[in-house]
């Protein structure tokens, strides 16, 4: 017999030997597979995850919004399962629901299991209509780069605890498989019944039904099974997990307020002691990070079309500036100072002082400043600009022979008339941090040579020490 003896003097025979080799090898390859496949459902909902998260984003940033909504604002999430966010949703309770994709322009994404991505936005960013002016810097209605974010959103950790939290504008979730919520008595109902009985129009359409009111401290409609976060979204506490801070609690999914250091959301999975998924909720972050660069951007692009449509229509000349530090709201408005060629930008009803120069009282047709809009006072405080000297009013306005500014660096071509800056969100390890800009200061906002209004302004990479956006004309 061929084959080799065993421990007990048998012998394992060469076909044996083949079929062990055949089991082994198709477990190695099952394994592989389940691995591919794992991955495979990860990567999809991570796509999902990242484009919702790209259109928000976008949204923020040039809309479309509805009248009167602040740039920079978030829409409400979908509480009928339309892909529709509805126009007000300043309670707490309205701002977590799905992601409105319709709204979005997006097409109806999906996770790995098939079902729709949720979505949740904190509410100095959600999209009301009735917006006021920002009263005074710092204040908690503004929105600007030195607005935070406000949802505390935990990693879930191997150890059992849940660690790592951001203050997040919003978070888009993506709710996994229904699974049976820690502490219910059975699994997540994802269909159509509302109450004891079917919901007519979500068996017809899979939109829920019922009106836009509060009933128990819930929207009415929340109540069709399809629209309960309850049913998608879940819950996690001890002996599964405890939270940092909040230690023998809850972390439920279903709700969260603003600032608070306890009551957020979790990232999943968990798996208690059995290897059983209590929570699979994954999602991603939109933070600051992610939101203002663009919007400071957006601004200075904004005030730079402004400034040089007023020149085209004025000879190649622009307004004095305010002064760099004269930004008070309560006091009126910042007025223009004559002779000033580097600071914020004046208020509109002070341009009048240029008539005697034959130049424009008001902003040009078309200008985003003009009127004075609801959203300006939310972003005058972080802006200025600089006009060479030939451009300014009474200069000779032809080329930059006189003096124009360097953009990038020291060696650049003075070929800049004008220069618009958005300071970016309060830094903390500039020499004088700006974590308090509740005077007008221009070192509370501007980094290094943009302080001056120099001959050379600075462009580089956001860092700790850095974040000024710097346009040129």
């Amino acid at each position: 017999m061929i084959g080799r003896p065993d421990r007990c003097g048998g012998y394992i025979t060469a076909a044996l030997l083949s079929v062990l080799a055949t089991v082994v090898v198709a477990g190695l390859l099952t394994t592989a597979r389940l691995r591919d496949g794992d991955l495979e459902r990860r990567s999809a909902t991570r796509e999902a995850l990242a484009q919702a998260k790209r259109a928000l984003l976008a949204y923020a940033a040039s809309g479309p919004h509805p009248p009167g909504v602040l740039l920079g604002s978030l829409p409400c999430p979908d509480l009928r399962n339309d892909g529709y966010a509805p126009g007000v949703c300043a309670e707490a309770v309205r701002r977590l629901g799905r992601l409105p994709w319709r709204t979005l322009g997006l097409p109806d994404l999906r996770d790995a299991d098939g079902e729709r991505l949720w979505y949740a936005v904190s509410g100095r960013f959600v999209e009301t209509l009735a917006q006021s002016p920002c009263p005074l810097p710092g204040s908690a209605a503004c929105l600007n780069s030195d607005t935070p974010g406000a949802i505390t959103v935990r990693e879930s950790q191997a150890a059992g605890l849940a660690t790592g939290s951001n203050a997040a504008i919003a978070v888009v979730l993506s709710p996994g498989a229904a699974l049976t919520r820690q502490g219910a008595a059975s699994p997540q109902d994802r269909g159509c019944r509302r109450g004891l009985a079917a919901d007519a129009q979500c068996l017809g359409s899979g939109i829920c039904s019922g009106a836009n009111l509060l009933v128990a401290g819930r929207p009415d409609y929340q109540q069709t099974a399809r629209c309960d976060p309850a049913n998608y979204l879940d819950v996690v506490g001890p002996p599964v997990l405890n939270v940092a801070g909040n230690p023998g609690a809850q972390e439920d999914n279903v709700g969260f307020q603003d600032f608070s250091a306890t009551d957020g959301l979790l990232l999943g999975p968990v798996l208690d002691a059995n290897r059983v998924p209590v929570l699979n909720d994954t999602g991603l972050l939109v933070e600051r990070g992610d939101l203002f660069p663009p919007l400071e951007r957006r601004v200075g692009a904004d005030v730079l079309r402004c400034l040089v449509r007023y020149g085209a229509a004025n000879g190649g000349h622009y307004p004095w500036t305010a002064a760099p530090d004269s930004y008070d709201p309560t006091v009126g408005p910042t007025p223009m100072v004559p002779g000033n060629s580097f600071g914020r930008v004046p208020d509109e009803s002070t341009l009048a002082g240029l008539a005697a120069q034959g130049m424009s009282s008001t902003w040009p047709g078309g200008c985003p400043l003009a009127g004075s809009p609801v959203w300006w006072t939310h972003w005058r405080e972080l802006v200025f600009f600089a006009t060479a000297p030939a451009f300014a009013p009474g200069g000779p306005a032809v080329d930059c022979s006189a003096g124009c500014f360097r953009v990038g660096w020291p060696t650049a071509p003075a070929s800049s008339r004008l220069v618009v800056l958005v300071a970016g969100g309060a830094l903390p390890g500039t020499p004088t941090p700006q974590l308090h800009r509740s005077n007008a200061t221009p070192t509370n906002y501007l980094e290094g040579s943009d302080l001056s209004g120099a001959p050379y302004f600075i462009t580089a990479r956001a860092s700790s020490t850095f974040n000024d956006v710097v346009l040129a004309h």
